[in-house]
């Protein structure tokens, strides 16, 4: 008898429970076996690129087919995942042949080609440069996709002044990301500077939401003055600080999003030194006085002589009797004043506030008393003088947000997805320790019973022959055989119905 007949002879004489039992158990271990050998088989994917558009996923996916990898395309198409301890090398293998970039950059100058034209070689030029400046800027961690498009003129002997050159930029940013104006500076000044006659301020950066991100930003020329840049980036740094108290102070009322808030300062930076002098005229004070006084007390004579050398000779004088006494005094006194005066100084600082012109938008529907008193609520946070001439304007609108809705279903989408892989790969993890458990519970439910059965066993009761007689007729091959061997158990049975009946029994205890 061979393998196959022997199990299904085995099978067949197995009772219903017995088969429910066995059938369990196979299930329960083709289960346990199977997912141990999937958790310890898998292979985990990671993102090898992310952000690609049909003709990059296109190129690596090509290239992952020759090479025979595994991989998965995920988020539409726009990401590559391949397994963990491939990444790093894919990674570089890609990125040297160039399949990463969907343009070709400075290698298109790799092959001489005879016969090219000084158009054609001007036009390759300028799509290589092209190229560069797009890997260079798709570094940036914000962004997404970038374009560059730049237009060189061309140089021609008749021209005395050649034209400038110019460049533009399309960015798409990624979700819930923004570009500082100092790296949008930045980036006009890497294009500028990395093309022939482009001047920074001939460089227009804008995002996919036509927002044109270089608009009030000073580039160029005007740079040259860093006065007039500081004046800038304090009016704007100004008006910026005014635009997020007024939107924090909305969206505690109105909730977040729903409320924009644009502040327009005229400012000047005019410094201006105001001198005051005041005179105090009944405040006076001596400042110097001077007093001369003269006096005289003496005799007189007779004036006269006689003309000639001898009278204008001195000699010893001689008294006369015509002599007599004179006396003489005067006092001259000169006195110079102050004037009390008060100098008063003022220099005015640069950066007053001329004039603030303000627009202000929530996502609600408003009443007439309720806009007056959202018009004061601003105006109060503000800081609004009738006397500078400030305006302000409050209207009700409803806000587009679709670009905000799409975006939140998109990471909800994403996280869904997460959490559904997630949750099947719990499934099948419990699946295979359920069924392992009541695998288990079997055995020992098998066991348990097999320990407390016990089959009366007296001197009495003998089941030998009954065993041979069923073994026999199990084993029996040919009609004849079987019939003999039932007919044996049939004798057996009538004459041992003890034996037959404690056999029984232990089956059914069995199972």
């Amino acid at each position: 008898m061979n393998t196959v007949q022997s199990l299904s002879a085995w099978w067949g004489a197995q009772s219903p429970r017995r088969k429910s039992m066995w059938s369990v158990a196979v299930v329960a271990l083709l289960v346990v076996i199977g997912s141990a050998s999937y958790y310890s088989t898998r292979v985990q994917f990671v993102p090898l690129f992310s952000g690609l558009d049909a003709r990059q996923a296109n190129s690596i996916v090509e290239s992952l087919k020759q090479e025979k990898v595994a991989y998965q395309l995920v988020d539409e198409g726009t990401a590559i995942h391949v397994p963990q301890g491939m990444v790093h090398e894919l990674k570089i293998r890609i990125s040297g042949e160039g399949l990463y970039n969907s343009g070709i950059g400075y290698e298109l100058f790799d092959q001489v080609k005879l016969g090219i034209t000084d158009f054609e070689r001007r036009l390759n030029y300028q799509r290589a440069l092209e190229e560069e400046l797009r890997r260079t800027i798709s570094f940036y961690p914000e962004i997404e996709q970038v374009r560059v498009h730049l237009v060189i003129p061309e140089p021609s002997v008749f021209l005395q002044t050649a034209d400038s050159a110019s460049a533009s930029i399309t960015l798409k940013l990624r979700p819930f990301q923004t570009l500082t104006a100092e790296k949008v500076k930045g980036m006009s000044y890497l294009v500028a500077l990395s093309v022939p006659k482009l001047k920074p301020e001939n460089v227009s950066i804008i995002d996919v939401g036509g927002r044109i991100l270089t608009d009030g930003l000073v580039l160029g020329s005007d740079d040259s003055n860093p006065t007039a840049a500081k004046q800038t980036e304090l009016k704007r740094s100004f008006e910026h600080e005014l635009e997020l108290k007024l939107v924090q102070m909305l969206e505690r009322i109105y909730g977040p999003g729903k409320a924009v808030a644009v502040v327009t300062a005229d400012m000047s930076f005019d410094q201006e030194s105001v001198t005051r002098i005041v005179y105090d005229k009944d405040g006076q004070i001596v400042r110097s006085e001077q007093v001369r006084e003269e006096s005289y007390s003496g005799s007189t004579g007779s004036g006269g002589g006689v003309p000639g050398t001898g009278s204008n000779i001195p000699t010893y004088p001689v008294g006369s009797a015509d002599s007599g006494n004179n006396t003489y005094s005067s006092t001259d006194r000169s006195t110079e004043y102050e004037i009390d005066t008060t100098q008063t100084t003022v220099i005015i600082a640069p950066g007053k506030v001329l004039r603030l012109s303000t627009a202000v938008s929530v996502n609600a529907t408003l009443s007439e008393d309720q806009k007056q008193e959202l018009d004061r609520l601003v105006k109060a946070a503000l800081g609004y003088s009738d006397d500078r001439g400030d305006s302000i304007i409050v209207s009700a609108l409803n806000f587009n947000m679709d670009h905000v809705d799409a975006a939140r279903q998109e990471m909800a989408d994403l996280l869904k997805r997460d959490q559904t892989r997630q949750y099947i790969n719990y499934g099948i993890m419990a699946a295979g320790v359920l069924l392992g458990f009541i695998l288990l519970l079997i055995v020992i439910g098998k066991i348990s019973r097999a320990l407390k059965f016990e089959v009366p066993r007296t001197e009495a009761v003998n089941f030998v022959p009954l065993q041979q007689a069923l073994a026999e007729a199990a084993a029996a091959r040919t009609l004849t055989e079987s019939e003999v061997a039932l007919n044996r158990v049939k004798e057996l049975a009538k004459s041992q119905p003890d034996e037959v009946a404690m056999m029984i029994k232990a089956w059914f205890s069995e199972g």
